[in-house]
């Protein structure tokens, strides 16, 4: 047999061996401390295992042929000095190899170790807390007559007795606000409640003042046991006479925001809809507003906010939700291969990338913490940005918004997760860094469909609330906006 022929096994044997060492460096390259799985630590074991095995198996295998070749060239007196060459040639062709195998973090990027772990954690994401006491107040006011009628069935009735026996037992309090511009009025049981507002209605007296009922509740919840206070009303500001109603309208936007300021809470409105009834019981609206106005600590306020607004969404009768005073912290998320790369572990980084076509990856955002106009496409694109920070080039493929409101044992539990479809392609080198930020506080005060009650001239305006604008402007005028973490999360592209 000629030599070159030998040399051709021998070369055989040498590249099976390498192909074993990449395969077996790919599943070791993740440190444990990253959060490699069990399974992937017994494929790690087994690789190790296995590679001294084929080593082995190799340098045998080169010895064996050597020895033939001597053999039949009658040379065996050198066979040992030919063999000894060989094996040492083998295993530096092995350690080559090993050496020259690059790191996941090529380039290197700052954010991540050079094994592809990222550096810094990203920042936490508030976690919804359920209140250890909701407290009801309800406005009981003249304007407020058409929604308590005796004798005429609401959608307000129906769904104010259903959120208020939520979270109530037959021990709690409900409280009515009717005199001394709403600071005071009258409470009642839960059972005693459920009578009036099912079948008899509720004494309406006198004028209301938003401003003092909002003072009345602050006043009366304890934030650090975890209470929250939510007051229901028409929201309709009544003017004190007819004269200098926009400076009383300008006062009464200032004073909103004094109040919301001073009291460090979070605040979060919630708009639904009912029917409305004259003096005669006829209707007058059948889509008229009312609302749920949330305070308390974010966490808890957030949600309060989800149920309230699931409970109105399921019998069709929620509008829209707005808050302030939030502290969202990071977004919440997860990141998912979907073509030409492979997921590290729990890391965000993504490995085995072939340059020569786009790597197509899953970003998605659980928005479950923020107010409920972020569970739209066209609100996602205007608070997500991102970038490549080496050159390459990322596109944003596709958003798919998956919306629940119920839990698999149909207990109402709102569920918003939204999926991010990204390719990144034109590669400037091995490795790139995808850079994502994601910031809903820059739509906090975008009104949404409160602006479908706006315009009113006249509290007797059924259809729409006369001063909404007014509130809304005095809430997102105060100093105590809701906050979302600036910092940008990263995702390392790796073709090692």
């Amino acid at each position: 047999m000629p030599l070159v022929m030998y040399i051709h096994y021998v070369y055989i044997i040498q590249r099976g061996a390498l192909a074993l060492l990449v395969s077996t460096n790919r599943a070791m390259r993740e440190p444990l401390g990253c959060g490699a799985s069990e399974k992937q630590q017994l494929h790690v074991s087994f690789c190790t295992c296995r590679k001294e095995l084929e080593l082995l198996t190799t340098a045998e295998g080169a010895g064996w042929i050597y020895r033939r070749f001597m053999t039949e060239q009658g040379l065996k007196s050198n066979a040992g000095f030919v063999y000894s060459t060989l094996i040492a040639f083998c295993l530096a062709l092995v350690i080559m190899s090993l050496v020259s195998c690059h790191d996941v973090n090529c380039l290197p990027d700052s954010h991540f170790t050079d094994d592809g772990c990222l550096k810094e954690e990203p920042d936490s994401s508030m976690i919804l807390t359920m209140p250890s006491e909701v407290k009801f107040f309800l406005e009981a006011s003249g304007s407020m007559n058409g929604l308590y009628r005796p004798g005429c069935q609401t959608e307000f009735r129906d769904d104010v007795y259903q959120i208020v026996s939520y979270y109530l037992s037959d021990k709690d309090l409900v409280y009515t606000l009717c005199s001394d511009n709403g600071k005071s009025g009258y409470q009642m049981s839960l059972r005693e409640f459920a009578s009036a507002i099912k079948t008899q209605g509720f004494p309406t007296m006198g004028t209301t003042s938003i401003t003092d009922m909002i003072e009345t509740v602050i006043s009366n919840i304890d934030t650090l046991k975890n209470q929250v206070g939510v007051l229901i009303s028409d929201m309709k500001f009544d003017p004190n006479g007819k004269d200098d109603i926009a400076y009383q309208l300008g006062m009464y936007t200032t004073k909103v925001s004094h109040i919301t300021s001073e009291s460090k809470l979070a605040f979060s409105l919630v708009a639904a809809t009912t029917k409305y009834y004259d003096n005669q019981g006829g209707v007058v609206a059948d889509k008229s507003p009312y609302y749920f106005l949330i305070m308390g600590k974010p966490e808890n306020v957030a949600k309060v906010r989800d149920d309230i607004s699931t409970m109105l969404m399921v019998n069709n009768n929620y509008v829209e939700n707005i808050e302030t005073g939030m502290n969202y912290g990071g977004p919440k998320y997860e990141l998912e291969k979907v073509r030409n790369c492979m997921k590290m572990g729990k890391q965000p980084t993504f490995t085995d990338v072939d340059a020569d076509s786009p790597c197509r990856i899953k970003l998605i955002l659980y928005l479950d913490n923020y107010r409920w106009l972020m569970s739209s496409e066209e609100a996602i694109r205007s608070t997500f940005e991102c970038k490549m920070i080496h050159g390459s080039k990322v596109d944003i493929d596709s958003i798919k918004v998956d919306s629940l409101y119920k839990d698999s044992e149909n207990n109402l539990k709102r569920s918003i997760k939204a999926s991010i479809y990204m390719s990144i392609s034109d590669f400037q080198a091995d490795c790139d860094v995808l850079e994502w930020t994601f910031n809903p506080c820059k739509i906090d005060g975008a009104v949404g469909d409160f602006n479908l009650f706006y315009g009113a001239n006249s509290w007797k305006e059924f259809n729409k609330t006369y001063s909404i604008e007014n509130f809304l402007q005095g809430l997102f005028r105060a100093a105590h906006l809701s906050t979302c973490s600036k910092k940008p999360n990263y995702v390392l592209i790796s073709t090692h």
